[in-house]
């Protein structure tokens, strides 16, 4: 074979991986459990490669299915010492309410979910519930299907409690019922 020293090195490198995925998969076929191992191995890794992927392809990389998503903001409390907590508190956001003039809207949801039990429609049913205060779906531009937002008395402190059901609940427990607006859920 002839041609430039650069050139042999690369045809030897070529040859040496050859021979070395040869002995390899020889090694591998002699001992099929090692061979599971290792398949096992490269799929759970691939697999969590694929769902860490998708989780933040979720989180970071798609945009908010909201209008102006990009205008959007997240309020958190920082406490003394430099911590984060994931909530602020009614009473700091009533101050911000009453202070800010920088914000179209201001609206409150909590970061986590509650469950409740309804009762008085078939079976009683326990669904997780949020708390939720006016204006938060005018704020994220989503009108609603039926019924009406929570009105400015409905968050105060003390006021009547008040309830939003989610679409997929008002068709399959309630029937798809324009009626049930205003009524009562126990």
């Amino acid at each position: 074979m002839s041609g430039s020293p650069d050139r042999l090195a690369a045809f030897r490198w070529l040859d040496d991986l050859r021979s070395d995925l040869h002995y390899g998969f020889r090694s591998l076929r002699k001992r099929p459990g090692l061979l599971l191992a290792a398949l096992l191995t490269l799929g759970l890794g691939i697999g969590a490669t694929v769902a860490m992927f998708g989780v933040l392809n979720l989180a970071l990389f798609r945009a908010l299915p909201y209008p102006d998503a990009d205008r959007l903001v997240v309020g958190r409390t920082i406490w003394p010492g430099g911590g984060i907590g994931n909530m602020v508190s009614a009473y700091d956001f009533f101050d911000v309410r009453e202070a800010s003039s920088s914000f179209e809207s201001l609206a409150t949801i909590t970061p986590f979910s509650r469950d409740a039990t309804i009762t008085g429609v078939d079976e009683p049913e326990r669904v997780p519930a949020t708390y939720v205060g006016p204006g938060l779906f005018r704020t994220l531009g989503v009108p609603l299907q039926l019924g009406r937002e929570f009105n400015a008395e409905e968050g105060e402190p003390g006021a009547e409690r008040t309830i939003l059901i989610s679409g997929s609940y008002w068709r399959t427990r309630l029937g798809s019922d324009p009626s049930v607006v205003g009524s009562t859920l126990t």
